[in-house]
């Protein structure tokens, strides 16, 4: 009995987050004073902070995601579809040697990338809509977490200025991130700027979480998290903003905590591209 409740246990994989309630009743039963207890924040402690080979699987995993970004511009094209675009993505990671994508790719046409969590459609791309790409890749095990931006033919006057303020917005944000800082001066420097930049609750999400073994590997900036920022944790930095029914613009970029400021781990171009 035991046996069996190990092995549902197993069959969970690496980033199970603990064991299901029944797998837990199997192991009381088989060992009747056995204590279960919660190590879950223990554990997402312990993940928060990488060591260098962590750290150089990220890396690797940003950089195969940076080289397939820089090559979006090339790819879009009118017409093209949504769910085309995202398995395009997926299969150019894995050419360059990832062996799965961090998690289901959100490709994003015109009003859809005004949804932060997307589900690609057959939506298929029209003239001068914003192409939202936010995806990334495993290597090793450890994850990547990318978004880019983009515009077909040309940008409208709207989405050049929240282009522009989200561009900001990002680095406001990187110019706190140190060891020591709070994740909610991180967020909140970036939130203020889109508040103030005439973009009031632009921003509907948290401006970034750790990254590693998963996507979401513990810890967020956010203005309800107590996170303190300490060397060697990785991050995502995504701040965005999205205008029902129109469309939205996010940026984001992982980078690993040092002492004195941020080491950037992607390196895919972020100017405003209109292709």
């Amino acid at each position: 009995m035991l046996a069996e409740a190990l092995r549902g246990v197993g069959r969970l994989g690496i980033n199970a987050p603990g064991i299901t309630h029944a797998n837990a009743m199997l192991v009381k039963k088989a060992v009747p004073h056995v204590q279960l207890t919660d190590v879950g924040d223990a554990v997402k402690a312990a993940r928060l902070v990488k060591d260098e080979e962590e750290i150089k699987a990220i890396r690797k995993a940003c950089e195969i995601a940076s080289k397939v970004g820089d090559k979006i511009p090339s790819i879009l094209k009118e017409g093209i579809g949504e769910s085309e675009m995202g398995a395009e993505l997926a299969y150019r990671m894995q050419r360059l040697g990832a062996t799965s994508v961090s998690f289901e790719t959100i490709s994003a046409f015109g009003p859809g990338s005004a949804e932060p969590h997307y589900l690609p459609g057959d939506r298929k791309l029209r003239p001068g809509e914003p192409a939202l790409f936010d995806f990334g890749c495993k290597y090793d095990r450890y994850c990547s977490d990318i978004t880019r931006t983009y515009f077909l033919g040309s940008v409208p006057k709207k989405f050049e200025r929240v282009y522009q303020v989200v561009l900001e917005a990002q680095q406001k944000a990187l110019e706190v991130i140190r060891a020591g800082a709070k994740g909610r001066d991180v967020d909140a420097a970036a939130r203020e700027h889109i508040e103030l930049s005439g973009f009031p609750g632009g921003l509907i999400h948290s401006v970034g979480h750790g990254l590693g073994l998963s996507v979401h590997d513990g810890g967020r900036m956010a203005p309800n998290d107590d996170l303190v920022l300490e060397e060697n944790m990785v991050m995502t930095v995504e701040p965005g903003i999205y205008i029902p029914g129109e469309g939205g613009v996010r940026i984001e970029d992982d980078v690993r905590v040092t002492k004195d400021g941020y080491e950037m781990l992607t390196s895919a171009d972020k100017r405003l591209r209109a292709v």
